[in-house]
């Protein structure tokens, strides 16, 4: 699917509002799973270890190997003119891996909207829903989140199997259409898809009308202001 730079711009700040919105600030720079502090991503290094984990054995800060085990994680060659930051909060910054980890391949929006992506999907945020912008770890807990709603609203509807009810719900929740030929929706076909990629954080961050997608988000985030 292409986009212009500035669409991924802002489609990555939207992306970007989820992890501030759900207090995930800092990043294990070895699996790029997001947590809610910096010591928190230090248990976890220190409980990959344990388990005999070599990728996060050098990035207990101030060890010998430190320096190199970072650069390692990060992605950058021996000749890459790397420095990591004086401190373990700034080291594992979520922006500060966004950028490093995208600076590999010169930074751009595209660039840092597919790290982001990455992130997401090692720290339990895959699935979303488009109408509130949470996000789940798994479908399951997605459709748990629409259980209030299933008396046959919108919300109620996106958690419909493949069919006509579904695809209007969905395409009036994401300002879309979407193709016939990419949703099944006779009951009689045999092995009709699952709904569950439609609500995949990639997909939906992706293609979800932009002004909808900034409304959402905006409506999600007002609380915070």
């Amino acid at each position: 699917m292409s986009t212009s730079s500035s669409e991924d711009e802002d489609r990555f700040k939207v992306l970007r509002g989820l992890f501030a919105h759900r207090n995930r600030t800092s990043v294990c720079p070895a699996c790029l799973k997001c947590l809610s502090r910096p010591d928190k991503v230090k248990e976890h290094c220190d409980g990959e270890v344990k388990k005999g984990d070599a990728n996060h054995a050098g990035l207990l800060f101030r060890s010998p190997s430190f320096e190199t085990s970072y650069r390692e994680a990060i992605g950058y060659s021996d000749e890459a003119p790397l420095v990591p930051p004086e401190s373990w909060t700034a080291c594992t910054a979520i922006d500060t891996i966004i950028e490093y980890k995208s600076s590999i391949h010169a930074v751009s929006p595209a660039s840092k909207l597919e790290i982001l992506f990455q992130i997401a999907e090692n720290s339990a945020m895959s699935y979303i829903c488009p109408l509130h912008l949470t996000t789940h770890d798994s479908f399951q807990t997605l459709r748990q989140h629409w259980n209030p709603d299933s008396g046959g609203t919108s919300h109620g509807k996106l958690a419909a199997e493949p069919s006509y009810d579904f695809k209007i719900a969905y395409e009036e929740a994401m300002g879309i259409t979407i193709p016939e030929a990419y949703l099944p929706l006779d009951p009689s076909i045999p092995g009709r898809k699952s709904t569950s990629p439609y609500f995949e954080i990639e997909y939906v961050i992706r293609r979800m009308n932009l002004d909808k997608l900034r409304e959402r988000y905006d409506a999600m985030a007002r609380p915070l202001r």
